[in-house]
């Protein structure tokens, strides 16, 4: 996904950069995630464990292998265009994707819009030639003008996440009213009540899990819907994203029947952000609908007792998650930025697309309701 570094690259190519010329834009080879490392720390004044970078690029199931650009000046890297593979399903077929996420060029050589155009030329054609037909991300706003100026991304959709408050702390605070610790407790309680003491669907149980089993694979072919464009959540996916993941803590919720059949799932993560107590709804999927709003209050429930502030989840048209969302109390806020999904496809692709490509009809892809989408798609939480 495009984020921070767009913007930091962004600000710099629209007003000149640095002055310095680079010796060769390739690709990726084998050892170059150091370097890489060392850019990122460089641009940003920041640590990125090596392991993040690894599993991110270098461990991702989804066709296609490693795919990323790289900059370099007499074997020094300066600059990274990168996308992750991923696997879309549509009509009961794999469509191989990339998804645009890591972007940064050492300020010494940020000499206008050329070197990203380059990188993203020589990142584009490597996709294509891989059996990836299309590109999407989630762009933020600096990084969704670039986009649409130099580099020909088109909108699908724009996804506004929703809201549910877990305790009045915060609203307490912003009032400047005091006993903001007791109003958290007294008001955390009582959202526990709510959520805790809901039973779960006659002949459903619910429970935690820590990995994904192989009836991940039964109720991944039972829930995908021919007509929707979603990403594929098997088990393999299900473990690499939410397991494997190197410093970060899931939360996995499982709806089983009587028999053991695993029904539905949903992610949660939990983290500090400045003041605030986050909670995410970061992935959710299932084959029996009744057990999605049973998930989600086991969910608010695990939410509530870890003392989280208010939770955000995103319900893209596809997902068909809106009316047990807002049931719930999930509300759409003006001051939560959207999210835009934009898409990328070269005009040459047909006549290039590499082994196990497949090309999605634009119409198909330009249509946002298309689109089954989470927070685990978009890869920022």
């Amino acid at each position: 996904m495009p984020c921070a570094s767009w913007a930091t690259w962004a600000s710099a190519a629209l007003a000149g950069g640095g002055k310095r010329s680079v010796s060769a834009v390739r690709l990726y080879r084998e050892g170059d995630g150091a370097g890489i490392n060392e850019l990122f720390v460089r641009v940003f004044g920041r640590q990125r464990p090596l392991a993040m970078w690894e599993w991110r690029f270098l461990h991702n199931p989804a066709h296609g292998g490693v795919q990323i650009a790289v900059a370099e000046d007499q074997g020094r890297i300066v600059g990274q265009y990168a996308g992750a593979p991923r696997d879309l399903w549509f009509r009961g077929e794999r469509a191989p994707a990339l998804q645009i996420l890591d972007n940064f060029i050492d300020a010494d050589y940020r000499a206008g819009a050329r070197l990203q155009r380059q990188m993203f030329d020589v990142l584009v054609e490597h996709a294509v030639t891989s059996g990836i037909g299309i590109g999407f991300g989630y762009p933020n706003p600096v990084a969704y003008k670039v986009g649409k100026r130099f580099l020909g991304y088109r909108d699908v959709l724009t996804l506004r996440p929703l809201f549910r408050r877990l305790n009045w702390r915060l609203a307490w605070q912003q009032r400047r009213l005091p006993g903001a610790g007791l109003v958290r407790r007294l008001s955390a309680w009582a959202y526990r009540l709510r959520w805790c003491l809901r039973p779960p669907p006659r002949g459903v149980r619910l429970r935690r899990v820590e990995r994904f089993d192989e009836r991940a694979d039964r109720l991944w072919q039972r829930a995908a819907d021919g007509e929707r464009i979603i990403g594929i959540r098997d088990q393999v996916f299900l473990n690499w994203r939410f397991v494997a993941r190197p410093g970060w803590q899931y939360d996995i919720y499982q709806a089983e029947a009587r028999d053991g059949e695993l029904l539905g799932y949903m992610v949660l993560h939990v983290r500090d952000e400045g003041t605030a107590r986050v909670g995410y709804v970061v992935d959710y999927l299932a084959s029996d609908p009744r057990v999605l709003p049973a998930l989600l209050a086991r969910g608010l429930c695990h939410m509530a007792r870890d003392r989280v502030d208010f939770v955000l989840a995103l319900a893209a048209p596809a997902n068909r998650a809106g009316p047990w969302l807002h049931a719930a109390g999930f509300r759409e806020r003006d001051d939560i930025r959207p999210v835009p999904v934009v898409y990328y496809a070269p005009p040459w692709v047909a006549e290039r697309l590499g082994p196990g490509g497949r090309i999605l009809p634009e119409e198909i892809v330009l249509d946002g309701d298309r689109w089954y989408l989470t927070y685990a798609d978009t890869e920022t939480i």
